[in-house]
Order: structure tokens, then sequence, then C-alpha cells
């Protein structure tokens, strides 16, 4: 028999994986003519003086029902005539060091199992899985590029060590799945897709993450992993996206332009750590954790609102203010972060700041007509005030960057509009501001009219001279009772058959009175009947 005997100790100090065995195993397998060892444990040159390939040794290995642990190739490239003499319905790899293999243009319709491997280079392309596939604690170390044309079985990668880049392609017709694994690099899916489940789950990635144009069909799920510092979605389509980390470095989930979230959970670790940049994607019945996190971990900027439910924000919108647009990203990770690498993400170039209050402006439209959709009319209320303060801070910026004379008249009209409507209304969103303004001018005009005389049946009457020839006090608070009284029925265009402006003044303050009363009564009208219909 061959003499190789295989240590358990050596093997995870040669190659940090475990070994499959508790003792050392002696291989059973008949030796080489002339030979000590079988041709499972010899280098390639002593096979290739055999007439032996690694790749016709190696099918065997997978052909052969008997366990070997410790084979060792250099090169296998696995083709559709080698694969083709495979007949098994299943074949199990364990303990195995191999400097490079690649699949392509094959069918494989075996399932597969890899168990304590060392994979060193690994290739797969164009090939179509009709068998499970399952690597359990290998270690990839150099290389691995995995690209099936389709897979119909189930893929995954469990307690496996990633040293070297993990780049996916391909389609996946069953569940795909990385489990406990340890990425040491990142892990990069472009043009995949996803018919069932997609999930990592536990371990811990330290490489950055991206997804570019991914569609997962069903559940597209990351959850209690150890995430890197920047995991990016561009051009996806995800039927439903859970996020469920288990910690960050702070971490950034970065769903950019063309990405589409129809349904799920953002999650925030405890503690925190995890935020996440939703600007320039379509976010659908999406719920945020607003028990472990707050708004502040979710940054929304042009972005696109599809049966997005803000009811479930509401007592944390009020409590902001509404405010969607900011990040409480921490500040000592700012030139580091990924939230700043805009220039991928914008047609023009970085932000100036009129710009970006434009960016506002927009994502708090979306957001209102996304609240209005829902019925939702007080929320959509608070983005819409959210709205136009965004546009009155572009006009300001706008006012201070040009130069140009007709813009500055234009501009400042619109401010002018603007700041009428902010301060007599909130920009019809509140009849309290009207009301309050009423409460505010009807004092004040009575005490003009008791100052620049009030015309009575017994004469003109005013303050100050009674101060110095009426005499008692009690005839100042009743000349300003009248005066109030005056300014009553001048506010809300009664009119009075007693009392009138005494002077040209009074009469001045009058007309000034009752155009204001006009106003606020229709505003506060407007304004009351809009609340009221919510």
């Amino acid at each position: 028999m061959c003499d190789h005997v295989f240590s358990p100790e050596e093997w995870e100090r040669t190659h940090q994986t475990k070994a499959v065995p508790d003792e050392p195993f002696e291989c059973g397998v008949e030796p080489l003519d002339g030979k000590d060892f079988c041709r499972y444990h010899i280098d390639t040159s002593i096979r290739k003086e055999h007439d032996l390939s690694d790749e016709d040794v190696f099918t065997e290995l997978l052909q052969e029902s008997q366990d070997v642990f410790g084979a060792t190739f250099q090169s296998v490239n696995l083709t559709p005539d080698s694969i083709s003499d495979i007949e098994t319905d299943s074949t199990e790899l364990t303990n195995t060091v191999i400097d490079f293999i690649e699949l392509k243009n094959t069918t494989i319709d075996f399932d597969f199992r890899a168990v304590q491997c060392v994979f060193k280079r690994y290739r797969e392309s164009k090939t179509t899985v009709q068998g499970r596939r399952e690597f359990v604690g290998v270690h990839f170390r150099n290389h691995l590029h995995y690209a099936p044309n389709r897979t119909y079985g189930e893929t995954t990668f469990n307690r496996s060590r990633f040293s070297t880049p993990f780049h996916l392609e391909g389609r996946y017709d069953d569940y795909f799945r990385l489990k406990a694994c340890y990425l040491n690099r990142e892990l990069k899916a472009s043009h995949t897709e996803f018919t069932e489940r997609f999930q990592i789950e536990n371990g811990a990635i330290r490489g950055n993450l991206h997804f570019t144009g991914v569609d997962a069909k069903q559940d597209f799920i990351i959850r209690d992993v150890d995430l890197p510092r920047k995991v990016v979605l561009s051009e996806c389509d995800l039927q439903e996206f859970n996020c469920d980390p288990g910690g960050g470095l702070p971490s950034v989930v970065d769903l950019r332009a063309g990405t589409t979230a129809h349904s799920g959970n953002l999650m925030v670790p405890e503690g925190g750590g995890v935020f996440y940049d939703l600007r320039y994607c379509t976010i659908g019945d999406v719920q945020l954790d607003l028990i472990r996190g707050t708004l502040g971990e979710y940054l929304f900027m042009c972005t696109k609102f599809s049966n997005f439910d803000f009811i479930q924000i509401e007592d944390q919108l009020e409590k902001n203010g509404f405010d969607i647009h900011t990040f409480d990203y921490p500040e000592d990770s700012l030139d580091e972060s990924p939230i700043y690498e805009t220039e991928d993400r914008l047609v023009n170039g970085p932000y100036s700041s009129s710009t970006q209050l434009q960016h506002q402006a927009e994502t708090y439209t979306r957001a209102k007509n996304g609240a209005k959709a829902l019925g939702a009319d007080s929320i959509a209320s608070g983005f819409f005030v959210k709205q136009k303060k965004a546009e009155h801070a572009k006009f300001e910026q706008q006012l201070r960057d040009t130069e140009d004379g007709s813009k500055v008249k234009s501009l400042r009209r619109k401010l002018w509009k603007n700041k009428l409507l902010r301060y007599s209304c909130k920009y019809g969103e509140s009849p309290w501001y009207p009301l309050g303004w009423s409460v505010f001018v009807l004092p004040v005009s009575g005490s003009l009219y008791s100052l620049l005389g009030i015309s009575t049946p017994d004469g003109v009457q005013k303050i100050l001279p009674c101060f110095s020839e009426c005499g008692p006090a009690t005839d100042v608070g009743v000349i300003w009772l009248k005066g109030l009284y005056l300014s009553a029925v001048t506010f809300t265009s009664l009119g009075s058959a007693i009392y009138s402006p005494g002077s040209s003044l009074a009469r001045f303050v009058a007309g000034t009175e009752a155009l204001a009363g006009a106003f606020l009564i229709a505003l506060f009208v407007f304004t009351l009947g809009r609340q009221v219909s919510r």
C-alpha cells in the first residue's frame, strides 16, 4: 500500500485549515509501479513519467469511493471530455491541495462537496451546474473567479476563508449562501441573477462588498455579519433586501443610482456603527430600524420613493422636524468615508451649495408626493415646508453667488414671495400663523387709533391729551377700548356707525388694517380648511 500517512497536525500547521481525520490516516491506495506512493500522493512530474496527468488523476479521485486525504495537484483543467468520465451522483474532495483549477464550458451534473481543501487559484466560467455545490472549510488563497453560466442546484460556502478577492457572476436558480465565512478581501458580484434566496450570514468581511447589476428575484439577505467600511449596491434590482449586520467599523451600506429595493428591512446593530446612504436609489416598502437606530443613520438625497411607508417613521419625523437629509456618520471618519466620494455619482462634478440645496428640495418634493400617495397628509405637509425652506436657502445662496443684475432682481422677488408665504401662513400649512398675526394687528391698530384720534359722537378723542386734560386714568382705558373696538370692526370689514378714524393718519391706518384683515382672514380660512380636510 501507499506509504503516505496523513498527519492532521502537519496539515493544520502547513495549510491553516482543519484536518478531517482526528488521527494519522494511512492511505489505502496501491502505489505506482516502482514507487512508494500512489498516484494521489506524488508530484506532477512523477505522474507524467507514468503517463498520468493531473486531470486524469483528479477525475479518478472524484470517482473513487474510498477516503483519500492529502492529495496534491499542480494544475487541473477540467474539460467537457474529462468531466464526462465521472459517472457518479455525488462526489467529495477532502483535505486536497490544488495550485490551479479551471472549469470552463462544461456541464457538471453531479453534486460536489469540497471539505477542508486548499485552492490556491480557482477559476470557473461558462459552466452549467446541475447538482449542488458545497465548500466547507475551504481556503481560497490567491485567485477566485466564480462565474458559472447557470447553476440549478444549491451553492453554499460554509466556514470558508478567502484570502483573495472573490469575483462572482452568473445565474443561480437555487439558494446561494455564504455562512460563517471570513473574507479578508473584497467580494464583487457583477451582472448576477439570483432566482432564489441569496444570503450572507455570520462571519466577517474585511474587504469591501460591491454588487453591480445584481437581480435578486427573492430574498437578498445580509445577516449577523461584521461589515467592511463600504457596501455598495449599484444598478441592482432587489425584490426583498434584508440587511441586519452584526457590527461595523463604522460601515456605510450605499444604495446607488439605478438600485431599487422593493421591500425589506434596513436594520442597525446594537450600539450602532452601520449607516445607510440612500441617495439616488429607489426605496419601496422598506422598514427602517428606529428602535435601535435613528433617522440620522439613513441619508435620503435625490431618493425616489415607491410605496415607502412614511407612517412607520412619523414620530421620528416630527421629532426631527421632518429632516431626512442629514447624516450622523462620525466626523472623524469623513476623510475615508465612501459617502463623500461623489465624483462617480454626479453628472456635473462635486456639489456646490446651491446644487446640494436643489437636491434637498427635490428630495422633499418626492417625499411629499410619496406621503400623499399613502394618504399621510400631515407628513406630506411637513415635507412641503422642508421643500420650501430648502428652495429659500437655495435662492439665498444663488443671490450670493451671482453678479448678473437681471438674475439678482428675479432672485430677490422669489425670496420676498417665499418669505411672505413662510411668515404669514407657513406656506399654507398652519392656521396658527395668520391667527397669530391677527392677534398682533388688532391691539397694535387699536393703540394707533387711540393715539391718532377716534371720531365719536362726543367729538375726536385721543389718549395723549387725555393724560393732561381729561384727568381720571379710567378715561385712558375707555379710549383705548374704543380704539380696540374700531380696530376689530375695521379688521373684519364690518364697519361702525358710532366710531371712525379721527385723523388722516388714522384713516390711513384703517385702510391698511382692512387690507391686512382681508388677507389674514382669507389665509386663516384656507389653511384651516386644509387642516380640517386632512
